[in-house]
C-alpha cells in the first residue's frame, strides 16, 4: 500500500521543510496545491522540495488549464521532473480557488 498526503503550504519553506519530513517517513508522495491566489507558485515549490530530497514523489494536486497555458504547464512540471529525477506526477482538474473571479 502506498500513502500519500497532500500540502497546503503557507511558505515554500514549509513545504520543503515538510518534504524532508516526509522522505524519511512512510508516504510516498505528497501532492502540493496550485492556487495562485492563495499560496506560492506549486512548482517553483515542488522544485525546491525536489532538490531538497531524494525518493518522495511530488505532484500537482491539482493544476487546471484556465489559468496556466498547457505548454506553460507541460514545461513546469518537465522542469520538476528533472529535477526530481524522475519523481513528478501531473494532476489537471478543473481547480478550485485558483479559478475563483
Amino acid at each position: 500500500m502506498e500513502y500519500g498526503v497532500g500540502l497546503f503550504p503557507e511558505t515554500i519553506d514549509d513545504a520543503v521543510q515538510f518534504a524532508k519530513y516526509l522522505d524519511d517517513s512512510v508516504y510516498e508522495k505528497m501532492w502540493m496545491t496550485d492556487s495562485h491566489q492563495l499560496y506560492a507558485d506549486a512548482y517553483v515549490t515542488l522544485g525546491q522540495c525536489a532538490a531538497a530530497t531524494k525518493e518522495l514523489q511530488l505532484a500537482t494536486g491539482v493544476t487546471n488549464p484556465i489559468t496556466r497555458h498547457p505548454t506553460v504547464t507541460a514545461n513546469a512540471i518537465s522542469s520538476v521532473n528533472e529535477i526530481s529525477d524522475g519523481r513528478a506526477t501531473l494532476a489537471i482538474g478543473t481547480g478550485d480557488s485558483a479559478v475563483y473571479s
